[in-house]
C-alpha cells in the first residue's frame, strides 16, 4: 500500500493504467486472481498449486494432454505461478514491458503477441522437457523482451537497455534451479518470430524516442485503421498461431 495521494491504492492510478494499456492490466489482474484462487483451494500461499483443482488441471504436463480440453494446458499454465515470489516477478515484468509495448503496437496485436510467445514456450517445453510439470508467464514475458529489442532496432533507439534485460534473464535461467530454461528459450524464439510482422507494419506508424536508455513511445493514431499492411500483419500473426496450435497438438498426441 502506498500513500493515498499518489500510491497504487488510489483507484485513479489503476484507471489511468487501464486507459493506457488495458490488455496489460487485465492480464496482470487475471494472473493475480488465478493465484489467489489456487491459494484458497490449496489453503497455502507458498504451495498454492498443491491440492488445487486449477493447479492440477491447468499446469503444463504433456502426459496429461489426453484429457478433455487437455491441450488448453498450453494456455492455462501461463496464468499459474508457484508462490508469491514467482508471481511478483512476472507481474512486475509483464506490467513494465507490456505497458510500453501495448502503447506501441496496440492492444489487439499486443494480446496476440503475448499469447503467441506463451504458446511458443509451451511447445518448446513439450518437445524438449515433456515430463516436467511447468507453470508461469515467464515464457510469454521472454517473448515481450524480444519484441522490445525489435522495437528498439526498428526505431533506431538505444538498444542497450532491452539487450541487458534479455542477457540478465537468460543468464539467470542458466544458473537457477527449478527454472524452465526451455520455456524461456521457446518464448524468446516465438517473440522474435512474431516481432517481424509487428515491426514491419508499425515501422511507419509508431512515434518513438529514447530517454536515459529506456524507450518512450507515442501512441499511433491508426492503431485500429483497417489497412492493407494491417491485414497482412494479422494474416501472418494468425498463421503463427495456427502453426503453434498444430505443433502442440502433434507433439501432445505423439508423446501420449
Amino acid at each position: 500500500m502506498f500513500h493515498e495521494n499518489g500510491g497504487m491504492s488510489d483507484p485513479r492510478i489503476l484507471h489511468a493504467a487501464y486507459k493506457q494499456a488495458p490488455v496489460t492490466v487485465l492480464l496482470s489482474l487475471s494472473t493475480l486472481i488465478i493465484f489467489l484462487i489456487t491459494a484458497f483451494q490449496s489453503q497455502s500461499i507458498t504451495d498454492n498449486l498443491y491440492d488445487s483443482w486449477i493447479g492440477t488441471h491447468w499446469i503444463l504436463y504433456t502426459p496429461e494432454m489426453h484429457e478433455p480440453l487437455g491441450m488448453l494446458r498450453a494456455i492455462g499454465s501461463m496464468f499459474l505461478h508457484i508462490g508469491p515470489g514467482h508471481l511478483a516477478i512476472n507481474i512486475f515484468l509483464l506490467f513494465f514491458l507490456g505497458r510500453e509495448i501495448e502503447q506501441c503496437i496496440g492492444s489487439a496485436l499486443f494480446c496476440a503477441a503475448y499469447f503467441i510467445s506463451g504458446l511458443g514456450a509451451s511447445l518448446m517445453i513439450m518437445i524438449m522437457d515433456p515430463l516436467s510439470p511447468t507453470a508461469g508467464a515467464s515464457g510469454a514475458i521472454y517473448g515481450l523482451m524480444a519484441i522490445m529489442v525489435a522495437i528498439a532496432i526498428t526505431r533506431k533507439t538505444d538498444i542497450r537497455a532491452p539487450l541487458i534485460l534479455v542477457a540478465v534473464n537468460v543468464g539467470y535461467s542458466l544458473i537457477a534451479d527449478n527454472v524452465s530454461l526451455w520455456g524461456h528459450i521457446g518464448g524468446l524464439v516465438a517473440g522474435s518470430v512474431v516481432a517481424l510482422p509487428l515491426m514491419a507494419f508499425h515501422r511507419k506508424h509508431v512515434i518513438a524516442g529514447g530517454t536515459g536508455g529506456f524507450l518512450v513511445y507515442g501512441t499511433p493514431r491508426n492503431h485500429h485503421a483497417f489497412t492493407k499492411d494491417r491485414l497482412i500483419t494479422w494474416f501472418v500473426v494468425a498463421a503463427i498461431v495456427v502453426c503453434e496450435a498444430i505443433g502442440i497438438w502433434i507433439v501432445g498426441m505423439k508423446l501420449l
